[in-house]
């Protein structure tokens, strides 16, 4: 018990920023040809924790309003975890996701960015009681052609030091 955890969301977003959004990606791209100013997001995730110490993650993402990058998908591979009260602990991890910037706009990924489809590896560790930091690292390419720039390949690097209070 407690092993297996199930979830699904949906969100909706109403502003007029998403109206008149186009531009070129290997040609040319809208956000809706019906021109709306709506996303409407359903989201499916689902998680087993094997051991307690390994764990595969998922979700499934769609919005239903957008013509062109709405979908969005991720796998993941958990190794143990740094715990911020415990100096010494580490965790790891590798995923592959693919990140529709239609359909996950504010993704938390940090190496993998929206309208990127990536490999990625990462490791956490505490060395202090309540200091935990954190390393990730992406490979992959963009999902068409010009998103960042007119280059196809992706390789992030990011870095970050949490400190509890």
């Amino acid at each position: 018990m407690n092993k297996f955890n199930l979830g699904a969301d949906f969100h909706h977003f109403q502003t007029k920023d998403l109206k008149n959004v186009s531009g070129t990606v290997g040609g040319s791209y809208t956000y809706a040809k019906n021109e709306t100013d709506q996303a409407d997001i359903w989201l499916v995730k689902t998680g087993y924790n094997f051991d307690g110490t390994s764990a595969l993650n998922g979700f499934y993402a769609e919005n239903h309003d957008a013509d062109n990058f709405n979908k969005a998908y991720s796998a993941e591979y958990d190794y143990k975890g740094a715990q911020q009260e415990n100096a010494g602990t580490w965790g790891a991890w590798v995923a592959y996701r693919y990140l529709g910037g239609f359909a996950d706009p504010f993704s938390t990924f940090d190496a993998v960015k929206p309208n990127q489809k990536a490999w990625e590896v990462g490791a956490n560790y505490t060395p202090f009681k309540n200091v935990v930091a954190q390393v990730r690292y992406a490979m992959g390419e963009n999902i068409k052609d010009g998103v960042y720039g007119n280059n196809n390949d992706v390789s992030n690097i990011f870095g970050r030091v949490n400190f509890y209070f």
